[in-house]
């Protein structure tokens, strides 16, 4: 078990949600304290499941949502704040936030067909 309620570096973490394997670490997508914001992604070592590293910075409220890995990005659903991409593993450090994209509506699922990923934004899916 490893717990996540209370880990703090630069965010407090709270409710964790999504998880995403990117054939190193496990990542884990989080709301903020109480489920409000903000939420981001928590890296765990795969060989041990210790706590490695927080990276916030992808909803500003809440409704972080699912994360995902497309072979190189992790990629998280970040409610109204829009979508955002994070090195994994496979970089070299620093890894963490590379891009964040906004492209109206919730945005609270994302998924990877082989090729793109995909996001819900409530009225629509988007592809990137």
């Amino acid at each position: 078990t490893c717990p996540l309620n209370g880990v703090t570096t630069s965010v407090p973490v709270s409710q964790p949600f999504g998880l995403a394997w990117d054939g190193f670490n496990m990542w884990v997508s989080y709301r903020g304290v109480g489920g409000a914001g903000p939420g981001g992604v928590v890296e765990m070592l795969g060989a041990s499941g210790a706590y490695s590293a927080t990276f916030g910075g992808c909803a500003t409220g809440a409704g972080t949502g699912t994360v995902v890995f497309d072979g190189a990005y992790v990629w998280e659903a970040g409610g109204p704040s829009g979508i955002c991409k994070y090195k994994s593993s496979l970089f070299k450090a620093p890894l963490g936030l590379v891009g964040k994209y906004s492209i109206g509506g919730n945005i609270n699922q994302v998924a990877f067909d082989g090729a793109d990923v995909w996001a819900s934004t409530g009225p629509g899916v988007a592809k990137f």
